[in-house]
């Protein structure tokens, strides 16, 4: 009997051991695909939101944030002095970050993604924290767990822009909340009012966690006392930080406020794709049916968490109502996510990163279905519960982790391509054509070329990757002689310096009727270049006529 009581508890410690490893596995193999390729060159699906904002923040290090009045000045060209396109359609904060992180490691893709990066491992651990304290330490671990292996995570979580940053400052804040609500202190009324200002100096999504807060205050305070300066710091510190925002547009760019709330009708559906606004909001000129938005958004949810995580989310809702702080906890943060999809809808429909808000309440209720379908195990007989918890481990994580790991390989391996698709194109080829038109070419210079945008690339890579790569301004798509001189006689593009055309010899054999290629040798000096084995001719221009 001894011997068999023996063995039974020996038994029992390796399904125990097992049922907490693999949790354990998967948010490992989660970090692993989250560093996985943190250098690459801006060619993957972050690859225009990393150009864009790692030329801002070189801007930003060149002339100075107060000389710019903290705008984002976009322009990819080497300038001399300030000058050319604002960003002003988010908060200036996450450039800001980018910057310091800049100047204190150089300019690299590395150190654009460091912002990111940072935000989602301090994400990380504090939704370990909030959910311990509100559940228990093995909730904790799988809300962890399902954070770090949704896609979503791994590929949004490091892309540089505010969806990582903002996630990182309302969780944050959230938790500082609750912090404050079960001991109320000045410091901690400080850092809460800190998040919140720097939440909404990041992303406008932020702007809705100040009223989920307030709300979850008034129905659920634990006594009739009200605490009026709680809650007039939570109406006062984001409208303090909206108003210093738009001021700032003001004085960079007055005809831009105006513009901005063209952007966000453009996203919530106000402006009919006819009007005049529409000609200047690419947005807003694309139309789809209901039918192409629900199998568009389905698709993207898929690729950024997984079915099984609508699923487990379904049941994390039937059984989180029993926990009331943890409930308290998803509504705030849904609230938030949920919030800025439902006003912008159509935005959904244009940035697939804007579900990266989802990922820490769907977490959080997937956690909640696993640890209450595990407790169905207390029932179970002493023999069988730990296999049986160990069995419902594995039945969960193993879909999950294959789920995460396809969507990221599917996900991961589209490139941003100048090549087509049957020729090999080397994940460093834009920088190094860009590096060498930078080389070639002087301030001021423009490259037309006759190279085009891939249609289904969703990237153009010739209106942020290139040029910044380059820090020239890129003409694509030219095939004639006609279109050059439409091109240059606009006077936005009337030449400050000399005109370039760079020639891609495997596309010029197809142009021959249009006589560029004739043109181009007789009105230009050639200069040969090969660059990774393919074939480019990039001619300097000599006096251009008929403009």
């Amino acid at each position: 009997m001894k011997q068999n009581s023996s063995a039974l508890k020996q038994t029992q410690k390796v399904w125990k051991r097992l049922a907490d490893m693999l949790p354990i596995v998967g948010i490992t193999m989660g970090f692993f695909l989250f560093f996985q390729g943190i250098a690459q060159p801006w060619i993957g699906l972050d690859g225009s939101d990393g150009a864009l904002f790692s030329s801002i923040a070189h801007n930003y290090l060149q002339f100075g944030v107060f000389d710019l009045n903290f705008g984002q000045l976009i322009t990819f060209e080497e300038i001399s002095h300030p000058g050319g396109t604002y960003y002003l359609h988010h908060p200036p904060l996450f450039p800001l970050l980018v910057m310091t992180s800049f100047s204190l490691f150089g300019e690299a893709e590395i150190f654009a993604r460091l912002v990111s990066v940072l935000a989602t491992l301090a994400t990380a651990i504090v939704l370990f924290a909030l959910v311990k304290k509100a559940a228990n330490t093995r909730v904790g671990i799988m809300s962890v767990f399902f954070f770090m292996t949704y896609p979503s995570t791994i590929l949004f979580g490091r892309k540089p822009g505010y969806e990582a940053l903002t996630l990182f400052f309302v969780i944050l804040a959230v938790w500082l909340y609750l912090k404050y609500r079960d001991r109320p202190s000045l410091g901690t009324m400080f850092l809460l009012f800190c998040a919140v200002a720097a939440g909404a100096a990041s992303d406008w999504a932020a702007y809705f966690l100040p009223p989920a807060i307030l709300t979850h205050y008034l129905l659920m305070r634990k006594d009739q006392r009200m605490d009026w300066t709680l809650l007039s710091g939570l109406i006062f510190v984001p409208t303090v930080t909206l108003i210093l925002f738009l001021i700032s547009i003001y004085y960079v760019d007055k005809e831009s406020l105006l513009g901005l709330l063209h952007q966000g009708l453009a996203y919530t559906g106000f402006i009919s794709a006819n009007s005049e606004i529409a000609k200047t909001i690419i947005e807003a000129k694309i139309t789809f049916s209901p039918k192409e938005y629900f199998f568009r958004i389905v698709q993207n949810f898929n690729t950024d968490f997984g079915i099984i995580s609508a699923l487990l989310a379904l049941i994390g809702i039937v059984f989180i109502r029993r926990n009331k702080e943890m409930s308290g906890i998803v509504i705030i943060l849904s609230v938030v996510a949920f919030g800025i999809l439902v006003i912008f809808w159509r935005s959904l429909y244009f940035h697939q990163w804007w579900m990266h808000l989802m990922t820490v309440p769907l977490a959080i209720l997937s956690a909640e279905a696993i640890n209450s379908i595990l407790s169905l195990a207390d029932n179970d007989r002493p023999s069988h519960e730990q296999a049986t918890k160990a069995g419902i481990t594995v039945a969960v994580i193993l879909p999950v982790l294959i789920s995460m790991l396809f969507n990221v390989w599917q996900l991961g391996n589209i490139q941003t391509r100048i090549q087509r698709e049957d020729r090999l194109e080397k994940p460093d080829f834009i920088p190094e054509l860009g590096h060498y038109i930078r080389r070639s070419t002087a301030i001021g210079d423009q490259i037309l070329t006759n190279l085009a945008p891939i249609s289904k690339y969703l990237t153009n890579p010739y209106s942020k990757i290139l040029p910044y790569y380059s820090r020239r301004t890129i003409h694509p798509s030219i095939t004639t002689p006609d279109q050059i001189f439409r091109l240059i006689s606009q006077e936005n593009n009337r030449p400050k310096g000399a005109i370039y055309f760079l020639l891609e010899l495997d596309v010029a054999k197809d142009l021959a009727s249009s006589g560029l290629y004739t043109w181009l040798k007789n009105n230009g000096d050639m200069t040969a270049l090969n660059i990774q084995g393919h074939s480019f001719q990039l001619f300097r221009l000599k006096t251009i006529n008929h403009i």
